[in-house]
């Protein structure tokens, strides 16, 4: 299982702040047009290919040039907010929907925050402090989890694009 780490990832960051964020009942609920309880703390975004296709361009052309670990996939890539009151709900968990996963930093730098990855025994084998603009990929099987969600809106907590690629 591989995991990457790069710094500086975007040239330039992109401005989201006119990105709709919502809960994961609400795009469960705009996702599969029935009811139903799915969780996971903070909000997120749509993917990014139906509201705003230009980033995701922007996304994977980067994505190619600074990693390019895979010839052929599917992604789906997503703005995802995260704040102080969602450190209750947020858990060790993997991605089974995917392949790799990628958590690319957006909001200022917090050495505080951060992903760590674990093995079975929830030993950490990976830490990846928040830094903006570097971004972790690794194997979705992975066990994972953000450390130290922090403040209370857009404006001071913890945002990521976050990527779901199947290959």
């Amino acid at each position: 299982m591989k995991t990457v780490i790069v710094d500086n990832f975007f040239p330039k960051l992109p401005d989201v702040s006119d990105i709709k964020l919502y809960n994961s009942s609400q795009l469960y609920e705009m996702q599969q047009n029935k009811k139903g309880k799915y969780n996971w703390p903070g909000v997120r975004s749509e993917d990014l290919s139906i509201v705003k296709p230009e980033l995701l361009n922007y996304f994977v052309d980067t994505f190619n040039e600074q990693i390019n670990l895979f010839p052929r996939f599917r992604a789906s890539v997503v703005i995802h907010l995260k704040v102080k009151k969602d450190n209750v709900i947020d858990e060790i968990h993997t991605d089974e929907d995917a392949d790799y996963s990628l958590v690319l930093n957006l909001s200022k730098t917090n050495l505080k925050s951060g992903t760590m990855l674990y093995d079975k025994n929830d030993n950490v084998i990976t830490e990846s402090k928040f830094i903006q603009n570097r971004a972790i990929l690794f194997d979705s099987r992975y066990r994972h989890m953000a450390t130290t969600n922090y403040g209370k809106n857009i404006d001071d907590g913890r945002l990521t694009l976050n990527a779901f690629f199947k290959l």
